[in-house]
């Protein structure tokens, strides 16, 4: 049997799939902010300076007010100066 029980680093406990997702749900901010990061440090073939991290807020909060969508994620990113440069 597997043991999908597991405790996060916000203090919460998980159980499974559906549980992740409650989680991932309740902390859409952070979230965002993190597959925002992943992108740009994917498209950008570097890892991400402190320097870049108004660019992700700045994803990030687009990312949000488009209600999460992954159009406004890649065009966040495509758009952003470092991408571009």
């Amino acid at each position: 049997p597997v043991d999908s029980r597991t405790d996060l680093l916000a203090g919460d406990t998980i159980s499974g799939a559906a549980d992740l997702s409650k989680a991932l749900a309740a902390r859409k901010d952070v979230f965002y902010r993190c597959v925002a990061e992943k992108l740009l440090t994917y498209a950008l073939g570097r890892g991400l300076d402190p320097a870049d991290a108004a660019t992700v807020d700045a994803i990030a909060d687009k990312v949000a007010a488009g209600g999460g969508r992954f159009s406004v994620l890649l065009a966040g990113v495509v758009g952003s100066p470092q991408f571009q440069s």
